[in-house]
């Protein structure tokens, strides 16, 4: 281009060559995308056509955007028109027809599509004609092809089509918003409350590491959590419990700007085949006494605290429903008996008698499970109930650490399954379910005086043990196969100090008194 300091142009062009082409025969040429391609940020498509089509002869033109790369003849939307021909003697080639196909004319071709149809199609002013075939779609265009038709009576003996410059042209340019606001309330002895939300607009364009990316859908969120209120405020003083209590919301809802699996505009109206949204809300509270003065209470009740808590979930997308309710409560005991007290036996060896801590616990939980779906994902059919059933758990927690001994310390660790029946262990009449994981950790740890002062080495063993019971694993012919897994590890280590300055020291006192060192 010598008018634009001869920067190069690039120009992209398509010959298609007729050579004995017969009646109704037609000549196809494609491209074939390994990617889903969106075309829906422009408004048209254009290109150029000529030929060098006799007056006598009568062939069409169609350019097909497909949904399959593998295929044209499923799934597409498709334009033709009647190829340019020959009109003026001596003229090499035809005139040059200028095409241009907006977009949408192609896309609302769906809103005239009847149920039980296949197909549809319209004219346009100028003489060309649009279509559509089965399912295809502007944001997922695979392949496309050009092809001819010879619809006249005779063959073409010899005749060329050209296609110049197809592109896509005046980039959509739509401005959106989005924000977001995050505020924290702080009540004195009451607690807080955090509270945020965030909206994105469906044309709002966001700067990433890979350019730019367009949200294409709405995107509403908020979330509203109030933690730490102590409810015991509101009872008569003198109880001594403590009850904090918490509450959590949460919402995200998602609009996409075009109807799920089309390329047509949701609209002000969207519908449960284009919204996704979720909704989670939940409240818990604890149950615990502080610390009081009496001996008996400080070491049963004041030790016992107790918690519970409800928990909605609501998923909802254009192809399933899905609702969660979960309840929870745990009870724990903890007897923190300390490092104190022991039998003295020697030095700085004591016997205690008495574990170091204690701790049960028990946890029991019910989740109520209901899931909708749409009968083969077709977003004409209705929602119908796919599974509902009720999920129970249940589990026991016993931790304990010891001390017989000064340089003797253990600690243990277990869980159980109070769901697992089969082969269940018993206590006094009570279910204790099964095993499902242990921890044992036992360390042995002195410092041997060798030599007082010079020579102190610090001796240590360890040995850990760590087991999961009764996982769950294959599904055999006997039932479900549960399988276990165990790990041992033993480690010994010596250390000791070299005291640098008592020995650089005794080293300086010698010197001084050797030969000579009488002065």
């Amino acid at each position: 281009d010598r008018s634009r300091d001869n920067i190069r142009e690039r120009e992209q062009s398509l010959a298609l060559e007729l050579r004995n082409f017969q009646p109704g025969h037609v000549g196809r040429v494609y491209t074939p995308f390994l990617r889903d391609q969106s075309y829906m940020g422009y408004e048209a498509l254009e290109l150029w056509l000529n030929s060098t089509l006799p007056e006598e002869s009568r062939a069409e033109f169609f350019l097909r955007l497909c949904k399959d790369a593998t295929i044209d003849t499923t799934d597409y939307y498709e334009y033709r028109v009647a190829v340019p021909r020959i009109v003026e003697p001596g003229r090499r080639s035809g005139s040059w027809l200028p095409i241009k196909i907006a977009l949408t004319d192609l896309s609302d071709l769906k809103a005239h599509l009847a149920a039980d149809a296949d197909t549809v199609s319209r004219s346009l002013p100028g003489g060309g004609r649009i279509s559509i075939k089965g399912k295809p779609y502007l944001t997922k265009v695979r392949r496309i092809t050009f092809g001819v038709v010879n619809q006249g009576a005779a063959p073409i003996e010899n005749a060329s089509v050209w296609v110049n410059e197809l592109r896509l042209t005046h980039v959509i340019k739509d401005m959106d918003l989005a924000y977001r606001l995050q505020a924290r309330v702080d009540l004195a002895d009451i607690g807080h409350v955090d509270f945020n939300f965030k909206r994105v607009g469906s044309d709002f364009v966001s700067i990433s590491g890979g350019g730019f990316r367009q949200a294409r859908e709405e995107q509403t969120s908020y979330a509203l959590s109030a933690s730490g209120i102590p409810l015991e405020r509101f009872l008569p003083r003198g109880t001594g419990l403590r009850l904090p209590f918490a509450y959590q919301l949460s919402r995200d809802r998602r609009v996409p700007k075009y109807r799920t699996n089309d390329d047509l505009l949701v609209g002000d109206r969207p519908t449960d085949r284009d919204i996704t949204e979720t909704v989670n809300r939940s409240y818990s509270l604890s149950l615990s006494r502080q610390a009081s003065n009496r001996r008996l209470l400080r070491y049963t009740i004041d030790n016992l605290s107790l918690s519970g808590s409800l928990r909605h979930s609501h998923a909802n997308s254009p192809f399933a429903k899905d609702s969660t309710v979960t309840r929870t409560g745990s009870a724990n005991l903890a007897l923190p008996f300390g490092a104190g007290g022991g039998i003295q036996l020697y030095r700085n060896w004591k016997v205690r008698l008495l574990p170091t801590a204690f701790s049960l616990g028990l946890t029991r939980s019910e989740k109520d499970q209901v899931r909708y779906r749409r009968a083969g994902g077709d977003l004409r059919q209705p929602f119908t109930l796919d599974d509902q059933r009720t999920i129970r758990s249940g589990g026991l927690s016993l931790a304990a650490g010891l001390q017989p001994i000064s340089i003797v310390t253990y600690n243990f660790r277990q869980s159980r399954d109070l769901m697992l029946r089969s082969r269940s262990a018993w206590l006094g009449g009570l279910n204790t379910g099964r095993e499902t994981s242990r921890t044992e950790d036992l360390s042995v740890s002195q410092q041997v005086r060798v030599v007082p002062r010079w020579f102190e080495p610090r001796l240590s063993w360890r040995g850990s043990f760590r087991g999961t019971f009764n996982q769950q694993g294959g599904v055999t012919q006997g039932g479900l196969d549960r399988f276990h897994d165990l790990t041992n590890n033993r480690t010994a280590t010596m250390s000791f100090d070299v005291p640098l300055a008592a020995l650089i020291d005794r080293l300086s006192q010698w010197g001084a008194a050797g030969p000579g060192g009488g002065g």
